[in-house]
C-alpha cells in the first residue's frame, strides 16, 4: 500500500510542476507506519500529570531534562489526541501522528501552557491540527497539519478547521511547518508578538485562507509561501505593526495578501515578497506603510481608497514611465487604483534576492495521500517567481499575477 500511495503521490507531484505550481519538501512528514508506536489519547493537567502512564517517555521537566513525549501514533477518531493544560514545566513533544480527529476532535491542544515544543509531528484529518489557547513561550517546529478528503459543510454550516490556531497567546514561534488542505492554516486570534517563519500554507481554499490574524499584533510572518490558497494572507479586526517579510504569494484565487477592509488594521509592513496568480490589496486607514515589493502581472495591479497609506520604491510590471536621470527610479508617479495615492518612485527593475528559489523535488508524503481529483493541476495561478521576496508593516513585497489593494473601511 505504501509503495502505491509513494506513487500516486509522485504522481500528483509531476502534475503540479507540469502545472508550473511550486511544490515544497517536507522529508519529515514522510515516516512510515512503522516508526510509530500506538497510544492512547493523552490528557495531562498539571505538572503532576508528566508521567510514563501519561506517555512521556523520559526527562524530568527541566531546562536541561525537559520531559519527552514521543513517537506516538493516536487516533483522535474518539477524543482529542494530545491535550495539555495548566504546565511550565519544560516539555517535548515530537515525531508523533494523530490522526482522524474528523469534525469533533484537535490533533495536539494546549491550554494556559509554557516552555513547550511542538516538533515533527502530524496531524492528519483532525478538527484543529495543533490550538493554542493562553499560553506563551510554546515553540512549533517542523510540523504537518493538513485536513485532506474531509467533509467540509454539514447541513450547510461550514466546519470550521484550521491547521494551527492560536487563541490569546504571545511568544509563540511557528517555524518550517507545512499547513495544507484546510479551511485556514494558520490562524491567530487576539495574539501579539508572534513570529510565523519559514511555512507554507496552500491548497488552502475551501474557506479562504492560507494564514490569517484577527485583531492581533506585532507579529511577524517572515520566509513563508502561500499559494493555491482564496487568500494567501489575511489581516483584520485591529490588528496593529505587523510585519510581512520575505514571503512568497502565488497562485491564490481572490488575493494574494489583504490587510482588510472592515478593519482598523494598520501601521503595517509588506516588503520583499514574490505572487503570482493572486492580488495584494492593503485595507485599513492608519499609516499602512508599502515598500520595496515587486508587483507583477496583476489584472488588478493594486488597490487603495484609503487616506494615510505610504506607498514607495515598488516595481510595477505595467510601469511605462522613463527613468531619465538614470537613478533606477522612475520620473513620474504610479497611479494606485481606489482614490488618490500614489507610489511617487517606482522602480524601473525588480527587487532581486536570492532567498526565493524555482527548485522543486517530490512529494514524500506517507500518510493519506491527497486525492489527485482534488487538486486543480490546471490553477489559473502562475509559478513563484524565483529571486524575489516580500514584508509586511507593508514594505518590500513582490507581488505578481495578482494586485495590491487598500480599501476604505464600510462605516
Amino acid at each position: 500500500m505504501a509503495v502505491k500511495i509513494n506513487r500516486l503521490v509522485a504522481a500528483v507531484a509531476f502534475g503540479l510542476v507540469a502545472a508550473g505550481i511550486f511544490v515544497p519538501i517536507f522529508p519529515e512528514a514522510a515516516a512510515q507506519d512503522s516508526f510509530y508506536i500506538p497510544h492512547a489519547p493523552i490528557r495531562i493537567n498539571g505538572n503532576s500529570d508528566f508521567n510514563e502512564l501519561n506517555g512521556v517517555s523520559g526527562g524530568s521537566g527541566t531546562e536541561d531534562d525537559p520531559y519527552v513525549i514521543r513517537g506516538w501514533e493516536i487516533d483522535a477518531s474518539r477524543s482529542d489526541g494530545i491535550i495539555v493544560e495548566n504546565t511550565d514545566a519544560r516539555l517535548i513533544i515530537k515525531d508523533c501522528r494523530i490522526r482522524g480527529g474528523g469534525d469533533e476532535h484537535t490533533g495536539i491542544w494546549l491550554k494556559n501552557v509554557s516552555n513547550t515544543e511542538i516538533e515533527n509531528v502530524i496531524s492528519i484529518g483532525d478538527l484543529y491540527g495543533f490550538r493554542l489557547q493562553d499560553s506563551s513561550g510554546v515553540i512549533v517546529r517542523s510540523c504537518t497539519a493538513a485536513r485532506l478528503n474531509s467533509e467540509y459543510a454539514d447541513n450547510d454550516r461550514w466546519v470550521s478547521t484550521y491547521g494551527i490556531w492560536l487563541e490569546r497567546s504571545s511568544k509563540i514561534e511557528i517555524s518550517g511547518c507545512a499547513v495544507y488542505e484546510n479551511v485556514c492554516g494558520i490562524r491567530l486570534d487576539d495574539s501579539d508578538s508572534n513570529t510565523i517563519f519559514n511555512c507554507y500554507a496552500y491548497n488552502n481554499s475551501k474557506l479562504k485562507y492560507g494564514i490569517l490574524l484577527y485583531s492581533s499584533s506585532d507579529n511577524t510572518v517572515s520566509n513563508c509561501t502561500a499559494y493555491q490558497n482564496y487568500c494567501g494572507i489575511y489581516v483584520y479586526g485591529d490588528s496593529f505593526r505587523n510585519v510581512i517579510e520575505n514571503c512568497n504569494v502565488s497562485g491564490n484565487i481572490w488575493r494574494g495578501i489583504y490587510v482588510s477592509e472592515g478593519s482598523s488594521s494598520g501601521s503595517s509592513t509588506i516588503s520583499y515578497g514574490a505572487a503570482r496568480g493572486a492580488s495584494l490589496l492593503v485595507a485599513g486607514e492608519h499609516s499602512n506603510l508599502v515598500r520595496r515589493n515587486n508587483i507583477i502581472d496583476n489584472m488588478e495591479q493594486a488597490y487603495d481608497s484609503c487616506a494615510g497609506n505610504t506607498w514607495r520604491e515598488n516595481y510595477w510590471s505595467d510601469y511605462e514611465g522613463a527613468d531619465m536621470d538614470s537613478d533606477g527610479y522612475g520620473d513620474i508617479p504610479h497611479l494606485i487604483m481606489g482614490g488618490s495615492s500614489a507610489d511617487a518612485r517606482p522602480r524601473m527593475q525588480p527587487i532581486s534576492n536570492a532567498g526565493c528559489t524555482d527548485e522543486v523535488g517530490a512529494v514524500e508524503f506517507d500518510l493519506y495521500a491527497p486525492n489527485p481529483d482534488d487538486n486543480d493541476a490546471n490553477s489559473t495561478g502562475g509559478r513563484i517567481i524565483p529571486g524575489f521576496e516580500a514584508l509586511f508593516i507593508i514594505s518590500g513585497v513582490a507581488v505578481a499575477a495578482a494586485s495590491i489593494g487598500i480599501a476604505r473601511r464600510r462605516r
